[in-house]
């Protein structure tokens, strides 16, 4: 079965998604089929001390993290309220915008932090995010920012107070 995005191949024993590449149309390696699960999976629950809200978690990084908490958001969109990469700036074939469609986005990189492209990555990732918000209103909220005069040092507390006002879409 095939519905453009993934194909999904059955066995006896397992499902195994055959994901399709979001820029060329080609298949990616096979993949465990994720199951649905209400809320943080089965997995992860035991790990989360009983006092954090599992509607309010977050993926933050700086520069290096930056990367990272860009591409986990990507993949793990189902978990999070949101994501704020800072100084960073990920190539979106490593990040798609269109798995962030249900939580909040923010992205803040020096305007003059143009080592490994940090700065036009993250133009690049404004733009995706604006156009499939103009697609589809209502989501892909985001506050995606060159911060003018700045380099790969830039202010960082912008981006906790903006993530906050957001929880997670449990059930989109």
């Amino acid at each position: 079965m095939t519905n453009g995005v993934a194909s999904l191949v059955t066995s006896r024993t397992t499902d195994l998604l055959r994901p399709t590449h979001p820029q060329r149309g080609s298949a990616l390696p096979l993949v465990a089929a994720p199951k649905p699960m209400p809320g943080i999976s089965s997995y992860a629950q035991p790990l989360l001390p009983d006092e954090v809200d599992p509607l309010r978690i977050y993926f933050f990084g700086i520069s290096e993290g930056g990367y990272g908490s860009q591409r986990l958001a990507s993949y793990y969109a189902d978990y999070l309220a949101g994501a704020g990469p800072m100084a960073g700036g990920e190539p979106l074939i490593n990040a798609p915008v269109e798995n962030c469609q249900h939580i909040a986005f923010s992205l803040r990189t020096g305007a003059k932090d143009n080592m490994f492209h940090r700065d036009r990555l993250t133009q690049i990732t404004k733009e995706a995010f604006e156009a499939q918000q103009a697609r589809y209103p209502g989501y892909y909220k985001h506050f995606i920012q060159l911060i003018s005069g700045s380099g790969h040092g830039i202010p960082y507390e912008p981006t906790t107070p903006w993530l906050a006002q957001h929880k997670r879409t449990p059930h989109p």
